[in-house]
């Protein structure tokens, strides 16, 4: 899941879900990358322009199936073997419903690390790690020597040397503090 993103506001959203989460329990939450988003809008921008002509962006919103999978079509063209391989491999590109959740759906907010840190502060929560997978985790370990996985400052520097690194959306797991 993960929807939060396409609410009119998130951090209250979220701050409702709080009553359901046990006072030892940790929360699965999925937030979209400003950072990541930037190469996705970019790309988007790039393939409505060259492959949908004289269509403003507002009217892509209402593209029909046919289109959609021409989107994707010249999306897994320029993504398949560059380092952007982990956005064409995501299920979002396997379904056209998640494809437009990805590419067209008209409300998203999108963050940044120290941004989600300071929304975890006004909500009483801590970062306990990414929902990662070893390859991950072992770039943040070669990356960031020393430093620790629940160290969202940690993540946001690797972020921003590497932009790509969330192309999906973070996935954290926070706690209760």
């Amino acid at each position: 899941g993960g929807v939060l993103h396409h609410l009119e506001d998130p951090e209250a959203a979220w701050s409702r879900l709080l009553a359901a989460l046990s006072p030892s329990g940790t929360m699965l939450v999925s937030l979209y990358s400003r950072t990541a988003r930037r190469l996705l809008k970019r790309l988007r921008g790039e393939i409505l322009q060259s492959s949908f002509p004289g269509r403003p962006p507002p009217e892509c919103r209402a593209m029909d199936d046919d289109e959609v999978r021409r989107f994707r079509l010249e999306l897994l063209r320029r993504t398949w073997a560059t380092e952007l391989l982990a956005l064409a491999q995501s299920p979002d590109m396997h379904s056209i419903a998640r494809l437009r959740d990805t590419f067209f759906h008209p409300l998203e907010h999108e963050y940044i690390l120290p941004e989600v840190q300071s929304m975890l502060e006004r909500l009483g929560l801590k970062f306990s790690g990414m929902d990662a997978d070893p390859a991950l985790q072992e770039l943040f370990r070669g990356a960031c020597p020393g430093r620790d996985p629940c160290d969202l400052s940690a993540w946001h520097e690797l972020e921003q040397r590497m932009p790509e690194l969330f192309i999906g959306m973070y996935e954290l797991f926070v706690t209760r503090k």
